[in-house]
């Protein structure tokens, strides 16, 4: 239960179902506007309110997590389900882009991750977002070892925020899908960020969707 600062008290229970209720009407404007614009196929209310619990649910929980057991926090619905902050919300997008990457990646070229992997194709790094990417990337184990330690899971947080944000830098100045030819090496370091952003989310209790 909360007190909000009239004193009255607010279940858990509200306060995720709020957040489900005010995703699921974000999404649905958003979905609405994609199909329309050819951009999305047509969904299913199924598929709407499934990616809206996860992104709900998933928005509280880490506003909770992020900042620590020690420190208080303002509730806001405005800041939790914000796209572009240090958010849940921003991470579930982020790797629903790396999702959908692969998925181009695939129907443009029939190129998956996996079977790279086990052709034993390598990565190579050129360009500074995609170094410092892979040097994110290569701090995870240390990471969790460091927060079961210390049972900090804001200190995951950080590095999963951090993670989406050098993903972002990354996509923006590289391209993994160029007319139809696909960087392989590009494309490995997409699957590797999925997978990590993936285990973290998991290991947060926030979830993951390949579609937003």
């Amino acid at each position: 239960k909360f007190k909000t600062r009239s004193g009255e008290v607010t279940r858990l229970v509200d306060l995720l179902d709020e957040a489900v209720t005010r995703m699921e009407a974000t999404l649905r404007e958003r979905w609405d506007a994609d199909v329309a614009a050819g951009k999305l196929e047509p969904y299913t209310d199924e598929e709407l309110l499934e990616t809206a619990r996860v992104m709900g649910y998933g928005a509280v929980k880490y506003a909770d997590l992020k900042g620590g057991r020690v420190n208080d926090y303002i509730f806001s619905y405005e800041r939790m389900l914000d796209d572009k902050g240090n958010t849940a919300v921003y991470l579930l997008y982020a790797g629903a882009r790396l999702s959908s990457i692969q998925r181009k990646a695939a129907a443009t070229s029939g190129a998956s991750a996996a079977e790279l992997v086990a052709s034993g194709a390598g990565v190579a790094l050129s360009m500074p977002t995609e170094l410092e990417l892979a040097l994110a990337l290569a701090r995870f184990g240390e990471t969790v070892e460091f927060t079961t330690q210390t049972l900090l899971p804001n200190k995951l947080c950080e590095y999963v925020h951090d993670v989406c944000v050098k993903f972002t830098a990354f996509y923006l100045e590289c391209k993994v899908i160029e007319e139809d030819a696909v960087n392989q090496s590009r494309l490995l370091l997409v699957r590797a960020a999925q997978l990590v952003i993936k285990k973290a989310n998991e290991l947060l209790g926030i979830g993951y969707v390949d579609k937003v």
